[in-house]
């Protein structure tokens, strides 16, 4: 019997796409909220042969590969507010979480603190197209172990979704797509398991803005829309079939829920109607080296009314894109944390 309450979830950045690393107790355990979910999925091939009955025969589970989803509490790796953390601008201070950011072909970029400890330094994440490892880009390895068993996918890309809400823990909805590995018995053990323990700040922005404008909204969500499609390869080293996975397309999106207002005020209807592009700008967290900050360029696909404890809010839908065809590749997006 397992209770499914326990467990322990770890995740590595591979060297070497579809590498076990090894991920340990030690250096790499996600703290998840709640429970991970682990799917299965196969290709069936069915047999059924002219042998005069209705009969068929056995046949095949192929093509086996796992998705993986957990929830993640957004939040930086500040310890005691002297040590050297995300603050400092330093990949030798990257937040736990960058392995999975990177496998979902995000690269970070680091800008220095100013000097003499002001602890203003950040990471930045944009999408990009990788070259790495034959355009498959960054990938890991997530081992899941519960009471009796180890669960382990390798060669894992990542979508997510954020979802911030007003006065709680912001959150990154996390789903890792990989190779599925023979699944052992193990005993769950927190030997050496070391966590950070700074607390998720809750979402009470400082910054929250679309354009010039100051919306009063209770929730922001946002979605990669990453497409994660498998490479079948008959030769494949494993013999499974399957080469591993890869990121074809992104198709980011999003909605949020400002509240109605005189179009005077902010005119989201013109703004919709004229398709005009504005960035959306969520930042929370007051403690360096624990904020977080996301930089969103938007455009309005659905402006409707809905109703919030008798206020009339707007159920808004934007799609996360570049202005012009000449603005920087992989701007449309950045996550930050400083």
């Amino acid at each position: 019997m397992e209770r499914s309450a326990i467990g322990l979830l770890l995740v590595k950045a591979e060297s070497t796409y579809g590498t076990d690393p090894t991920p340990t107790n030690a250096a790499n355990l996600i703290p998840v909220e709640g429970a991970a979910t682990w799917q299965v999925a196969s290709t069936r091939i069915d047999r059924k042969v002219l042998d005069g009955t209705h009969d068929k025969i056995a046949g095949f589970n192929a093509l086996p590969n796992v998705t993986l989803k957990f929830k993640y509490a957004i939040r930086g790796n500040r310890t005691d507010g002297s040590t050297a953390d995300v603050s400092a601008g330093s990949s030798s201070n990257k937040i736990e979480i960058d392995g999975l950011l990177q496998a979902s072909d995000l690269s970070p970029t680091y800008t220095a603190e100013s000097g003499g400890g002001t602890r203003d330094g950040n990471v930045i994440y944009k999408p990009v197209v990788p070259t790495s490892q034959g355009g498959v880009g960054a990938s890991v390895t997530c081992y899941w172990q519960t009471e009796l068993k180890k669960h382990a996918i390798v060669g894992g890309k990542v979508d997510f979704e954020v979802t911030m809400e007003a006065g709680k823990m912001a959150y990154i909805d996390f789903t890792v797509r990989g190779k599925y590995v023979a699944i052992t018995d193990n005993t769950l053990s927190t030997s050496s398991a070391a966590y950070l323990d700074i607390k998720p700040p809750l979402f009470t922005p400082s910054v929250l803005t679309l354009g010039s404008y100051t919306p009063v909204v209770s929730n922001v969500k946002f979605s990669l829309g990453n497409d994660i499609q498998m490479r079948e390869n008959a030769v494949a080293s494993t013999g499974e079939g399957i080469e591993g996975f890869i990121i074809v397309d992104k198709s980011p999106k999003g909605e949020f829920n400002p509240e109605s207002v005189a179009e005077a005020t902010n005119p989201f209807w013109a703004a919709w109607r004229a398709s005009t592009v504005a960035t959306l700008t969520a930042t929370f967290g007051s403690q360096s080296g624990n904020k977080f900050s996301a930089i969103l360029s938007t455009e309005l696909t659905d402006v409707n009314y809905t109703d919030l404890n008798k206020r009339r809010v707007h159920s808004a839908k934007f799609e996360i894109l570049k202005s012009t065809l000449s603005t920087a590749a992989g701007s449309q997006f950045q996550l930050k944390w400083y």
